[in-house]
Order: structure tokens, then C-alpha cells, then sequence
């Protein structure tokens, strides 16, 4: 099937017209509009960063432009913690001997090829020791 591609029917949306979408603090009014203005025109390549950010529903509609920031710090935060507990070992992976396989204690059995790497790099984390 050939589809032929045709340029939007109206001009991207600039900082402006993004702008008559924002109230007087910076909260997104009418966002359906919003959505329905982005679909058919599209987004200026300078605003497409704070553009996606309202489509996918990363900030509630309710927030101003400084509780964005406010919100958006908080997120960053909130993720770096998890990442660095998710880094940080919270299971011990036991070698009953080079037969046999690794075991997690979720019950979970792997082969000593696959889990060889993550051994090293447990190991190396807490003790800067290579098994």
C-alpha cells in the first residue's frame, strides 16, 4: 500500500499559541483542546520537551509552572533512590558447587554462564574483589 504523505494542515504550535493553553500560573486549561491543537498541527521542535511531558501525563493538570519544577525535582529524586536501591544487592546468590546451579532465594535457577557476570559485579561492589 502506498500512503502519501501530506504536510500538516496548519502550522506547528509555537510558544504562543502552547502558551493560550496555560492560565495565568501556568496551569494547563482545556487540556482536550491542547491534545486536539498538538494532533492536528504539531509541535514546534523547541517545545516538543514540556509538550510531551503534558500528552503523556507526566504532570497533573493542576499544577502550576513553579510546582512542575517543584514536582519534576521530586521525581528525579524519587527515581535516583530506587535506582540506587534496585544497584545495591538485596539478595545473596548462593553456588553450591560448579555443577550445580546459582539459586536466588526467590527459587529462581540460573545457569552459572548467565549469573557469572552479576556474581563478579556483586562481588566487586562490596569488596572491589573479582571471584
Amino acid at each position: 500500500m502506498n500512503r502519501e504523505m501530506r504536510p500538516p494542515s496548519k502550522p506547528l504550535m509555537s510558544d504562543a499559541e502552547f502558551r493560550t493553553f496555560l492560565d495565568a500560573v501556568g496551569c494547563l486549561v482545556q487540556p482536550q483542546q491542547f491534545r486536539l491543537a498538538v494532533y492536528q498541527s504539531g509541535v514546534e521542535p523547541s517545545l516538543r520537551k514540556v509538550v510531551w511531558r503534558h500528552l503523556l501525563n507526566i504532570y497533573p493538570d493542576s499544577l502550576t509552572g513553579r510546582e512542575r519544577f517543584d514536582y519534576l525535582r521530586r521525581k528525579s529524586n524519587e527515581y535516583f533512590r530506587l535506582r540506587n536501591e534496585w544497584q545495591v544487592p538485596q539478595f545473596i546468590i548462593y553456588c553450591m558447587s560448579d555443577e550445580q546451579l546459582f539459586v536466588c532465594p526467590s527459587g529462581v535457577p540460573a545457569s552459572p554462564a548467565k549469573l557469572e557476570k552479576s556474581w563478579i559485579l556483586i562481588d566487586q561492589g562490596k569488596s572491589g574483589k573479582i571471584l
